[in-house]
């Protein structure tokens, strides 16, 4: 399936395509980490320890706030710790969903060593701003939400004359190693498909109409034939009463 998904996405970008590189697989275990725990406020907590691919024998850690708006998103800022400023990645983005759409502030730490585990000391170390309390360390432990297995399946290049950077990116989850490496077991909803555009200048420049109408074209086109599971873009009713009760009680 993921061989015929990439030669129907190949088919659609092919007459934009400028360069592409050739498609890398990996392995990684993934922690992913209950929110608010150690008492910070952020949407998303994770490390990935590699075990094959290029980034093999290494660890990576993450993480993330969701905001709706972009004048907000855009002064929220994350700065990694000094210990870990160098070989880190910051970014700010937009993920566009079935049925929603929201700003993403995001920092990745890379290059860790492999078998890491995070505590409430060390998310201060690695991320100072959103662990800045550490009054709160004791009464809001940092507890384990999943453990999962991924395997991902990633190509990058160029469109529209060497303008555009993306990146297409499978991320199937299965619940074990085990499973992951008997290419017999199913894999489980966690699992996802996502295309990512950069602005000008590898994400440092301006955005450009023409490029984001021909690319939202590609995503109507993969919503319409293959759909999400849990999001059906026709009725977003279920999502939208979700929401109503977020904001409510928030």
């Amino acid at each position: 399936g993921v061989e015929q998904l990439q030669e129907i996405l190949s088919q659609f970008l092919g007459p934009y395509i400028s360069s592409i590189k050739e498609p890398k697989e990996e392995y990684w275990y993934e922690l992913q980490y209950e929110k608010h725990g150690c008492g910070g406020d952020y949407s998303e907590l994770r490390v990935r320890n590699y075990f094959t691919g290029k980034n093999s024998g290494t660890a990576s850690s993450s993480v993330n706030k969701d905001i709706k708006d972009a004048k907000a998103a855009s002064t929220t800022m994350i700065i990694p710790g000094v210990d870990v400023m160098d070989g880190n990645e910051m970014k700010l983005e937009q993920d566009i969903h079935p049925c929603y759409a929201k700003y993403n502030r995001k920092v990745k730490i890379k290059n860790l060593p492999y078998g890491t585990e995070l505590t409430c000391d060390i998310c201060h170390d690695y991320y100072p701003q959103v662990f800045l309390d550490t009054t709160q360390f004791e009464d809001a432990p940092l507890e384990l939400h999943s453990n999962k297995t991924f395997w991902n399946y990633s190509q990058k290049g160029y469109l529209f004359g060497n303008t555009t950077k993306f990146k297409t990116s499978f991320n199937i989850a299965y619940d074990s190693e085990q499973e992951a490496l008997s290419n017999v077991a199913v894999p489980n909803h966690s699992s996802e498909w996502s295309i990512r555009i950069y602005s000008f200048d590898d994400g440092y420049g301006v955005w450009d109409e023409y490029v984001l109408t021909t690319m939202g074209e590609m995503y109507s086109f993969m919503l319409e034939y293959y759909g999400s599971h849990g999001e059906d873009p026709s009725d977003c009713s279920a999502y939208e009463k979700m929401e109503n009760v977020i904001l409510k009680s928030s």
